[in-house]
């Protein structure tokens, strides 16, 4: 379109976006979150072992989840249309991997391969996985109970009404 682009990358930074998604789907969002830890993992002191052996796992990791997620029917509102996979997710899911794709088996034989392949890119050690775990943790908790306080105040307003008290 003739509108300005109004990310941080500019207009170069609009077109990668697009591209990466029409080709790979929501999996490119493994594309900025492995780079994203491996410059925090360098800001905190640390070194990325291996540099090209993670890279490697990083491009077999989009090529993987693509595939998975092109399996996944996108809602009427989702813009690309090729779906969550993007286009190489859907020809790898429509042209090579159909048939085994109809067995559980061999989806979750993939989807394995897939956590594999992604954790052995993001190139962090097993305490960082742990600590990365209990932040995740801690923060469902957090949002899970908001939401239950949120349920349990939305009850108490709606029972404060003497009249709508339900009899027991």
């Amino acid at each position: 379109t003739s509108n300005t682009a109004l990310n941080l990358g500019g207009y170069t930074g609009a077109l990668i976006a697009d591209l990466t998604l029409q080709l790979l789907g929501l999996a490119s969002v493994f594309a900025v979150l492995v780079p994203l830890a491996w410059s925090i993992k360098m800001l905190r002191g640390g070194s990325i072992s291996y540099l090209w052996l993670r890279i490697s796992f990083l491009l077999f990791t989009l090529v993987l989840a693509s595939c998975l997620l092109a399996k996944i029917e996108p809602p009427l509102s989702w813009p690309i249309g090729s779906g969550f996979g993007g286009s190489i997710g859907e020809v790898m899911y429509e042209k090579l991997l159909y048939r085994p794709f109809k067995s559980s088996l061999f989806t979750g034989a993939i989807a394995i391969l897939t956590l594999v392949t992604a954790s052995l890119s993001f190139g962090m050690k097993w305490t960082e996985w742990k600590e990365l775990a209990r932040i995740g943790r801690n923060l469902f908790f957090l949002a899970s109970g908001l939401v239950l306080s949120f349920i349990q105040r939305r009850r108490n307003e709606d029972y404060a009404d003497e009249e709508y008290r339900p009899s027991l």
